[in-house]
């Protein structure tokens, strides 16, 4: 019986153990539930506070992302504003430079029509200038006539008295007496063309107009101008040119034809 009680005590005696064990168990569970709740409420608030961030962020993504849009709209905006003026602009240089050069034209031009106006306006100078000569030697000439019919000019010598004209470069062809009624040989047919070609190149257009005057002063043709004279006319047309190098290129060319 004694072994009995004492198994019962023992027994008991676990049992209170394994009770105080499932107490302490219990209170581990109860403390264990507690901190998941509380884990899961902290859970649940750290969601919804990331939710609030997500959602947040969202909001600004989306005002973020939607002034992009339309700065980017406006750089656009810009961008083609700056390619329109760029182009206005191309457009109004190669404008002007296109007037630029048509005004260089035009001034080019002008040069040009200056130019052959004062080389006209010399051409014309020289021209009245040989005019002016020619009348003066028509005035001479008709001096010596009057002489040899007789009649004496004021200020003018007597024939006896006239000085006869002297030049080395024709003095093979000069003739200082003709017999009365002698055949003279007249200059070629190509004669006047070259010498009307020599003193145009110097004295202009008026050239052909100075040396008929100059041939019918003398009381000759064109037609039948006589060798004997050349030497003469070309003196007389010699004094139409006013530069000394030139007058003497042109007495040499002439001097070649004969």
């Amino acid at each position: 019986m004694k072994k009995k009680e004492e198994a019962l005590e023992s027994r008991a005696k676990e049992i209170n153990d394994l009770k105080s064990k499932i107490d302490v168990l219990a209170k581990q569970i109860t403390q264990l539930e507690t901190a998941i709740q509380q884990a899961k409420a902290e859970t649940g608030s750290e969601a919804k506070r990331a939710q609030q961030l997500a959602e947040n962020s969202s909001a600004k993504i989306a005002t973020l992302e939607a002034e992009l849009r339309d700065r980017e709209e406006i750089v656009r905006a810009k961008e083609s504003t700056l390619k329109g003026l760029e182009q206005n602009l191309t457009a109004k240089i190669q404008d002007l430079e296109s007037q630029v050069k048509n005004k260089e034209k035009l001034l080019a031009d002008q040069d040009r029509r200056v130019n052959d106006l004062n080389s006209q306006l010399e051409t014309l100078t020289n021209g009245i200038k040989g005019m002016s000569s020619f009348f003066k030697q028509a005035e001479a000439l008709t001096a010596v006539e009057a002489q040899g019919d007789g009649t004496v000019v004021p200020g003018q010598p007597l024939k006896g008295e006239i000085e006869k004209p002297a030049n080395s470069q024709f003095k093979s062809a000069e003739v200082t007496s003709n017999p009365a009624g002698a055949a003279q040989e007249a200059v070629s047919p190509g004669f006047f063309d070259t010498v009307t070609k020599e003193l145009a190149d110097i004295n202009g257009p008026l050239a052909s107009m100075i040396i008929s005057d100059h041939v019918t002063a003398l009381g000759e043709s064109i037609e039948k101008f006589p060798k004997t004279r050349v030497t003469e006319l070309v003196k007389v047309l010699s004094k139409e040119i006013t530069d000394e190098k030139l007058k003497i290129g042109f007495r040499k060319r002439i001097a070649k034809e004969l």
